[in-house]
């Protein structure tokens, strides 16, 4: 997926519903990602400079933390304002959320999982091919 062969694009999925997480980790390790987990993002700084994701999944309603509130601040930031971050909501009006936050893109929940790793790939093609 990666203009890199041998490097794994890293994927760092922000989310408080733990049998979700799961289920995403599974699916993006099968689509040849690497995945770092978080169940909230009260420790994101330091997981993104840890890790260096190519790309984050985003949560927006979590315990403590709104995710909306971590997508502007990431946005708002130099090392982090290029890295494609996707949010993940059941909201009806998620799309224009994404809008007004500055995310690059959105997941609806239920998710569709086939959907879902489409729109995984479709952000590393425009991150690393244009």
């Amino acid at each position: 997926m990666t203009s890199s062969e041998s490097k794994k694009p890293a994927i760092l999925v922000v989310d408080d519903d733990k049998d979700l997480l799961e289920l995403l980790r599974i699916k993006l390790i099968k689509e040849g990602c690497e995945v770092i987990i978080s169940k909230n993002g009260e420790k994101i700084n330091e997981l993104i400079a840890e890790k260096n994701p190519d790309c984050i999944l985003l949560d927006i309603h979590m315990d403590g933390i709104n995710g909306t509130d971590i997508c502007k601040k990431l946005k708002s930031q130099e090392p982090t304002c290029d890295i494609p971050i996707l949010l993940l909501s059941g909201n009806h009006n998620i799309e224009k959320i994404a809008a007004i936050c500055g995310a690059d893109g959105h997941i609806s929940k239920p998710l569709d999982i086939r959907l879902f790793a489409q729109k995984i790939k479709d952000v590393l093609k425009l991150r690393y091919f244009l």
